[in-house]
């Protein structure tokens, strides 16, 4: 019976020890299986590849998609400015694209000849100081240096009813950046509460980046009466209040030049 016992008992031990050794196996298998079973389910499927220009393509045409397009035009946005003391809030309404600028005698915006009375003018430029071993950076954007610019000579309007900004530059000029360049602007002159002012933002390759005009005219009410409904071409323009300078030259945009085609 001892015998017995002491083999029953052997060969238990030697059940427990095979399957302390083959469980962990047995688990490993089953998850190596798993495993496998899972990857083969899955599958990468080929959505496209980049090539290079093959030998006698036609080159590839970087104004194509609207930009050579966007790059030949005069681009202008234009909107309104709801204001109150304290508190200026610019809103932009309508984009256009002209095929080119017109060019104003000075003498019909110095001399008299216009309906509107230049207010202030300003020039902006750009600059990004180099922090060097500094933590603080100190960045000048065009349209705020021009705002400010422009305050240094800045004449009153509480004599007129209407006031135009009127910003120009290049190919960089940014809506966000103007934006803000008219509420600081706005809240710097000394307008009337009930003053309607406008803004218009144009940009054209032909001036320098990093640079920004600003000229500032004021009107009233009875002087813009027509609001250029019976005139044509740059008079039109200049009668709403609508002219730019940059380098002594004064400009405007026609709206017989706006540009509608589409890329």
């Amino acid at each position: 019976m001892r015998q017995k016992i002491k083999l029953l008992l052997l060969l238990s031990s030697l059940f427990t020890a095979t399957l302390a050794f083959t469980g962990p196996l047995l688990l490993l298998q089953q998850q190596q299986r798993s495993q496998h079973q899972f990857t083969t389910k899955t599958s990468t499927r080929f959505m496209s590849v980049i090539r290079g220009e093959e030998e006698n393509a036609t080159p590839f045409d970087a104004g194509a998609g609207g930009v050579r397009l966007a790059q030949q035009s005069a681009i202008k946005v234009s909107g309104e400015v709801k204001h109150k003391p304290g508190s200026a809030n610019p809103k932009p309404l309508e984009l256009l694209r002209y095929t080119k600028l017109q060019q104003v005698d000075e003498r019909i915006v110095l001399g008299g000849e216009a309906t509107f009375k230049i207010v202030c003018t300003g020039r902006g430029i750009e600059n990004f100081k180099d922090p060097g071993d500094t933590t603080e950076k100190e960045v000048t954007l065009a349209p705020l240096d021009a705002v400010r610019d422009a305050m240094i000579s800045a004449g009153t309007t509480q004599d007129v009813d209407i006031l135009v900004c009127n910003f120009l530059g290049g190919d960089d000029l940014m809506i966000m950046e103007i934006m803000n360049a008219v509420e600081q602007l706005v809240l710097n002159l000394d307008v009337k509460t009930n003053t309607k002012i406008s803004f218009n933002s144009l940009c054209h390759t032909s001036f320098p980046m990093g640079e920004t005009t600003l000229m500032v005219v004021g009107m009233n009410d009875n002087a813009s009466s027509s609001d250029g409904n019976d005139l044509r071409g740059a008079q039109a323009s200049l009668a709403k209040g609508e002219v730019y300078f940059h380098d002594g030259n004064y400009y405007t945009v026609a709206k017989e030049d706006i540009d509608s085609a589409v890329a």
